[in-house]
């Protein structure tokens, strides 16, 4: 992204519209091909996300479920697990989001220096 606030407002609304046009794995490649995926990941509207996760595929997408801030991942749990009413989430639907988001994460370093 370009540095500046305003050239990150033009970024964000870019890749927007350009999450529109794209289909499927061409929208995980839009998300995940620049410098920082992460911060791009993490600007974007959490239903926007959502709806790229969506297309993309869930369990293709895991990377960028990793990547999501607390708001957008809470969002992903929130409208495929709930029912609506007093009946709770669905439980498998919210356990397949912490799987994606963990299958996701890149491999930490473990202590001592241990693969």
């Amino acid at each position: 992204m370009a540095s500046g606030k305003g050239s990150s407002l033009l970024d964000v609304r870019a890749v927007r519209k350009a999450l529109r046009e794209k289909r499927g794995k061409q929208k995980l490649d839009l998300l995940l091909s620049g410098d920082e995926p992460g911060k791009l990941i993490r600007s974007l509207p959490p239903e926007d996300l959502y709806l790229a996760i969506l297309d993309i595929g869930p369990d293709d997408a895991a990377e960028v479920v990793a990547l999501a801030s607390p708001e957008q991942f809470r969002h992903f749990v929130d409208m495929s697990s709930w029912r609506g009413g007093d009946e709770g989430p669905r439980v498998p639907e919210v356990l397949r989001w912490l799987r994606l988001s963990k299958e996701g994460a890149p491999p930490r370093e473990r202590p001592g220096g241990l693969p």
